[in-house]
């Protein structure tokens, strides 16, 4: 190949070629550039449109698009929104400044920055970009009503009331919103009645408890008034501020508490609009949440049929539903549609089972199948060690193995458990930002937060330690080199923390149905006599520990858990109607002090008889910086 720029040209001739080629790459590169240039534009165009659907994948895109382009337009822009979707706030946070730095005219670009940084408890800050997006944009309801929530969390009542009105007219099909107004303008009104004008200071600290009453068959109870209820923060009781029933689609406005005014938003709202108001807006939300990480096939087939039966009986015009299914990262298995004849069309589309199959890729029930077997061939060596030299080996070789793969299995575990809770977080963090009934239906055979718990067990119930293993004395039983687990607190509480705060219902179903003992599942081949009530022990405790999570997520949010019925659409036929027959308490709590502990509710009603379910709690936030 001939060189363009040889060490000696010393004729004109060479001296053309040598113009020439210089032509041709910058003709190169200039397509090379153009190329790069409409890869990023792609990368853009289709990272943007994944972000409701993927936020991970679409992260990964709009980075691509980022290396290839960084200059490319809206880019930053639409990378700080999916950085928001995944509940990475810092990264979000400087992609959006970036953002504005490039576009400072960009009201789109302030509002989310905004929402970012008030969900990251910078009330301050995110009022100064509301401000900005409001100023841009005066005809955004959106901008307006972020602004208004942002004046009420920094303690400005009156400013919050005015911005709240704009945005109310300038979205006059918003229901929800024009009760939220009035609610503040009672409470301003009453206060100011009260108290001297120098002295008026709206107390934002108000706190929101959804309350489903039935009676003891599961019948909802409807006709209570706000005098049938009183409601204990820390076993203190509190005045009742607000108060409204929802009743099968008919709601009645809310109505403040004669004794004392409504304070002007919720306490723990950490949810700022995000989509334009629409003049039909649906007041309830259902998303179905499908674990398929931990799901049996059969289990699968079971909640499927269930859920066919229930949308073939739904019908709701006011109502709106998604459906996600959730292993290590969650797929879109429809978003949100109010048709539920559309809802119908995908559980019952053959189709629909690639989303189980999807979820169980590198999931842990088939390596917990081998590892079981693998220690159920071990005993049965150590068992015939001493009879049988070749069954000495294989017991020596398996009893060096389990150890090592315990730790393999627990190290999976961990890894796809916080996987899961973060996408399980971040589905929740967007329906945070909504106002209307939110309830999320969690379908799941359920699952530990403990990860290698189960797999340690299950070495110590085959081989106890060392002292009495049940081996012969020849054959060397090596200590168990996991010698505890620990409960993934950081992970699993943030969801629930963001759930209680953002009044986001998680009613969760377990798929098993009605618990049996592992040891008469057909597909269990039996455990040696010498190890088989240690083993079945522990599958009953890690059955428990499955459901008992799932409990858990229901009692903190305010949910109901089905568990051991067979009758997974009488589970799911509650969970909607709790959904549709509620009622909605509000108070101001008398502990002033913001330290971020969690506060627990109790609501009693007068009927002693009524089952009375409501979140557990929520968690003081700290004041905003």
């Amino acid at each position: 190949m001939r060189e363009c720029f040889p060490a000696r040209a010393q004729s004109h001739a060479a001296g053309a070629l040598a113009i020439l080629c210089g032509v041709l790459f910058a003709l190169a590169a200039s397509a090379s550039a153009q190329n790069s240039a409409a890869d990023a534009n792609a990368l853009l165009a289709r990272g943007a449109q994944l972000i409701q659907s993927k936020p991970a994948e679409a992260v990964k895109l709009l980075q691509q698009a980022l290396r290839l382009d960084p200059e490319l337009p809206t880019l930053r822009y639409q990378l700080g929104i999916a950085f928001h979707a995944i509940g990475d706030e810092a990264d979000a946070e400087a992609e959006l400044r970036e953002a504005v730095g490039r576009t400072p005219d960009s009201a789109a670009a302030h509002n989310y920055l905004g929402i970012v940084l008030f969900q990251m408890g910078e009330a301050k800050a995110a009022l100064e970009e509301f401000r900005a997006a409001a100023k841009l944009a005066p005809k955004d309801p959106n901008a307006h009503f972020n602004l208004g929530e942002a004046l009420a969390r920094t303690g400005d009542g009156n400013g919050a009331v005015e911005e709240l009105r704009v945005a109310a007219g300038l979205a006059p099909g918003d229901a929800g919103l024009a009760r939220l107004v009035k609610v503040v303008e009672t409470a301003l009104a009453a206060r100011e009645s009260t108290l001297p004008e120098s002295t008026i200071k709206v107390d934002v600290r108000q706190v929101l408890v959804p309350v489903v009453v039935t009676d003891r068959e599961g019948h909802h109870v409807t006709g209570l008034t706000q005098a049938d209820f009183r409601v204990f923060e820390d076993g203190v009781e509190q005045k009742i501020t607000a108060f409204s029933l929802e009743s099968s689609g008919l709601s009645q406005a809310v109505v403040p508490a004669k004794s004392e005014p409504a304070a002007a938003t919720p306490a723990a709202s950490s949810a700022a609009r995000t989509s334009a108001a629409s003049p039909q807006a649906p007041r309830r939300t259902y998303m179905i949440l499908i674990d398929t990480l931990h799901a049996s096939f059969n289990n699968f087939v079971s909640a499927r049929e269930a859920l066919v039966k229930l949308f073939q009986q739904e019908h709701s015009a006011d109502s709106q539903y998604v459906v996600v299914a959730l292993a290590a990262a969650p797929e879109m298995v429809l978003n949100v549609t109010s048709d539920p004849a559309a809802v119908l069309a995908v559980f019952q589309n053959k189709r629909f089972q690639k989303f189980f199959l999807d979820g169980q890729m590198g999931g842990m029930n088939a390596e917990m199948e081998r590892f079981r077997r693998d220690l159920t061939e071990t005993r049965y060596a150590c068992d015939l060690a001493a009879t049988d030299s070749v069954f000495k080996i294989k017991c020596a070789a398996g009893l060096s193995r389990a150890p090592q793969q315990s730790h393999q299995i627990a190290e999976l575990d961990r890894t796809l458990t916080v996987g899961f809770l973060r996408q399980f977080r971040s589905l929740v963090a967007q329906l945070a930002r909504a106002r209307d009934r939110r309830t999320i239906v969690l379908i799941s055979d359920g699952f530990q937060i403990e990860p290698g718990r189960e797999a340690l067990a299950l070495v110590n119930a085959f081989f106890p330690p060392a002292s009495h293993c049940l081996v012969p004395p020849d054959v060397y039983c090596p200590p168990n080199e996991m010698q505890s687990t620990s409960r993934m607190a950081d992970e699993f509480e943030p969801i629930l923390q963001l759930a209680a705060a953002s009044d986001v219902t998680i009613d969760t179903i377990d798929s098993r149905g009605l618990y049996g003992q592992k040891a008469f599942d057909a597909s269990n081949p039996g455990n040696p006599v010498t190890v088989d009530g240690a083993v079945g022990r522990v599958d009953r405790d890690a059955a428990a520990a499955n459901g008992n999570t799932l409990a858990e997520i229901a009692e903190a949010t305010g949910g109901t858990a089905f568990h051991d019925s067979n009758n997974l659409l009488g589970g799911l036929q509650r969970a909607f109607a709790d959904g549709r027959d509620y009622y909605t308490i509000a108070y101001v709590s008398g502990n002033a002090n913001l330290d971020g502990k969690f506060r627990a509710i109790t609501v009693q009603v007068r009927d002693p008889k009524a089952v009375v379910n409501a979140k557990r709690g929520y968690w003081a936030a700290p004041a905003a910086q």
